[in-house]
């Protein structure tokens, strides 16, 4: 036993560098897959569908032209066309069509290649929602619309 101590006592104590080396090595260990196994991919990133690898999302605006060629890396990204956005970034191939706001709305902010469009009911009317009606926008009354009160006495002759 003593020659075993002895040996044990032998051995140089390790550089403080080391175990942050070995720290280092353990958390980039785990993002890397085993050979074979599917890969862990980021918050930052999406698994395209039959590849074995994780690419880097594209920024809000754009979508995915071509995936990326090796694991962790960053794919081909394209703005979306005119008419489309997509608000996050994402591993998406294509960007979502802008609403179109319907003839009883009005356009309250345009779509950007970040952001859709905005849409409400016009001046005059107010958006149902009640179980008994369509998703349509109604004409106001006196009861519905506070400011409708207003404008029915106000277009009378004084």
């Amino acid at each position: 036993m003593g020659a075993l101590r002895g040996a044990v006592r032998a051995l140089p104590a390790p550089h403080p560098w080391v175990s942050w080396l070995v720290v280092l090595w353990v958390s980039v260990g785990a993002a890397v897959p085993l050979l074979g196994g599917e890969p862990d991919c980021g918050l930052d990133e999406y698994k395209p569908d039959g590849l074995k690898r994780c690419c880097k999302k594209c920024p809000a605006g754009s979508h995915v032209s071509r995936h990326c060629g090796a694991n962790h890396g960053v794919p081909l990204c394209s703005q979306c066309e005119p008419g489309t956005f997509l608000a996050y970034q994402s591993g998406q191939t294509s960007c979502q069509p802008c609403t179109t706001c319907r003839a009883d709305q009005e356009m309250v902010a345009a779509c950007t290649q970040t952001s859709d469009q905005q849409c409400q009911c016009k001046t005059g009317s107010f958006y149902c929602d009640s179980l008994n009606c369509v998703e349509n926008c109604l004409r106001c009354h006196s009861t519905r619309c506070p400011a409708a009160r207003t404008l029915v006495t106000d277009e009378g002759p004084p």
